[in-house]
């Protein structure tokens, strides 16, 4: 018996996109996925209602790669259990306006990430699909979540992605940390050096084709090949939003 559904919803251009995941003991299946136009978003809302009430289905949004300020402290040997409230604390306090900031965070043996946030993103957000979500996330980490999910049946696993949000390249390096570019689409070379510095041999390219042939990539059509899926690729955000929710809901994401 499925134990709960997540629905994740993303903007592409004048429509919003979505998609559920009924989720397992075994593990996770597509329930429905498609694009509404936003005059037809009031009546999915309702829909989405619906499935709140009777269904268990927690809503993701995610927040853009720009809305979040990411930092990796290593945790120290002898550190107290309070450590990581006080470490969020001072990361808010070098900031005058630290109330209209919002701080989450993930502790691992090894490392304490901080995730830092506007508040009014985030309440933007939620506006522009007129609900509150259950479950925030950020880009970054939602597609860290699908390479992670494509690594568990792969033979040859990827740690890290590249893709062009706001007709910017973005490059992702999660073997170690997380780590982020932001390059020119003339200075695709400086990719190479990026990965190689950080132990990535393969990556996943969300796209246009790259410049720099000797970098070993995949792209989305063989991430669909392996996890089965026969939905649009067109919907990899949401896809990568759901999984991350359901990364999160599990704590399973480490990226140590």
């Amino acid at each position: 018996m499925f134990e709960t559904r997540i629905t994740a919803l993303s903007q592409a251009d004048d429509q919003t996109q979505y998609l559920t995941i009924e989720i397992s003991n075994s593990g996770w299946r597509i329930l429905e996925c498609g694009k509404l136009s936003n005059s037809k978003l009031k009546s999915r809302n309702s829909l989405v209602s619906h499935f709140l009430r009777f269904w268990r289905t927690d809503i993701t949004l995610s927040l853009r790669q720009d809305n979040v300020l990411y930092k990796s402290i290593p945790v120290p040997e002898d550190a107290e259990p309070w450590w990581a409230e006080q470490q969020v604390e001072e990361m808010l306090g070098v900031r005058k306006d630290k109330t209209s900031l919002s701080c989450d965070y993930k502790l691992s043996q090894k490392h304490l990430e901080l995730f830092v946030s506007e508040r009014n993103a985030l309440q933007e957000l939620q506006t522009r699909f007129n609900l509150r979500a259950d479950i925030i996330g950020w880009q970054i980490t939602d597609l860290i979540c699908l390479c992670s999910e494509y690594n568990l049946r792969a033979t040859n696993p990827i740690h890290g992605f590249i893709y062009s949000p706001l007709n910017q390249l973005i490059a992702v390096s999660f073997l170690s940390g997380i780590h982020t570019l932001r390059v020119e689409e003339c200075e695709d070379a400086d990719l190479e050096d990026f990965f190689a510095e950080r132990g990535v041999d393969e990556v996943l390219l969300i796209g246009e084709p790259l410049k720099t042939p000797t970098l070993t990539h995949i792209n989305l059509e063989e991430v669909w090949e392996v996890l089965g899926l026969e939905i649009s690729k067109d919907l990899y955000l949401c896809l990568a939003s759901s999984l991350s929710a359901l990364y999160w809901k599990r704590g399973r994401l480490s990226n140590d």
